[in-house]
C-alpha cells in the first residue's frame, strides 16, 4: 500500500495536510479482498468525527487504484506504540477505552 500526503483544503478553505491510502485494485485478488475494502471504507464513513479516529475525508478510484483520504497524524498510531511495549497507565489509556467503546457503540 501506497502511503502518501497531499494539501487538499478543509471545509474553512484553508489548506490542510491529508494522507492519501493508494490501493492497487491489481491487488485485490478475491471478491473477498474487494469486499473488506469496500467494508472498510464504509466503517471509517460511519466514524468520521469520532474523537481519538483518524478523520476519514473520501474515496476514490481510478482504473488502477482505489484512494483514501484521510486525517494525516504524524505521531504515530496506538497500535503502534502498544507494540513497541510501550506501558500505559490506566489514567492514561482511559480515554482510549472510551473513545473506542463510543466509535464501537457508533458501528452498531
Amino acid at each position: 500500500v501506497f502511503r502518501g500526503r497531499a494539501t487538499a483544503l478543509n471545509a474553512h478553505c484553508e489548506p490542510e495536510q491529508v494522507a492519501i491510502k493508494r490501493i492497487p485494485k491489481a491487488s485485490l485478488k478475491s471478491a473477498q479482498e474487494v469486499a473488506w475494502l469496500k467494508q472498510e471504507i464504509a466503517i471509517m464513513g460511519k466514524l468520521k468525527n469520532s474523537l481519538n479516529v483518524i478523520h476519514f475525508h473520501e474515496a476514490f478510484e481510478d482504473d488502477m487504484y482505489v484512494y483514501m483520504v484521510m486525517e494525516l497524524c504524524q505521531g504515530g498510531d496506538l497500535v503502534h506504540r502498544i507494540l513497541k511495549g510501550s506501558v500505559f497507565a490506566e489514567e492514561d489509556a482511559k480515554p482510549y477505552m472510551v473513545s473506542a467503546r463510543a466509535a464501537a457503540a457508533r458501528l452498531g
